[in-house]
C-alpha cells in the first residue's frame, strides 16, 4: 500500500530558507529513497511543505531517515519541523 509523508519546515529567515532549500535540492536525489511522487510547496516566506508518496511504508521510513540526516546536518537553518505520515487512502 502506498504511504505518504508530509513535512512542514519553518526556517529562521528567508536567507536560511534559500540556503537550505538549495542544499536539499542538490542532496536529496542522491541520498533518499525513490518516491512515486515528490513535491515541494513554499507556504510562506520562511516555510515549506515537502510531500512524498512512496510505494511502501518501509521505503517511506528509509526516506524519513535520510531526511533526518539532512535536517541534522542543516539544523542551524531550521526553526521547527513538523512531520505527518500515513497510508494513502485515495
Amino acid at each position: 500500500m502506498a504511504y505518504g509523508r508530509i513535512v512542514n519546515i519553518e526556517y529562521h529567515s528567508e536567507e536560511d530558507y534559500e540556503l537550505a532549500l538549495k542544499k536539499w535540492i542538490e542532496w536529496f536525489p542522491h541520498n533518499t529513497s525513490d518516491a512515486l511522487s515528490r513535491n515541494t510547496i513554499r507556504t510562506g516566506d520562511t516555510t515549506v511543505f515537502f510531500l512524498a508518496t512512496y510505494e511502501t511504508e518501509a521505503l517511506a521510513n528509509k526516506g524519513a531517515a535520510a531526511a533526518k540526516r539532512f535536517f541534522d546536518m542543516e539544523g542551524h537553518h531550521i526553526r521547527e519541523v513538523i512531520a505527518f505520515h500515513g497510508p494513502v487512502v485515495a
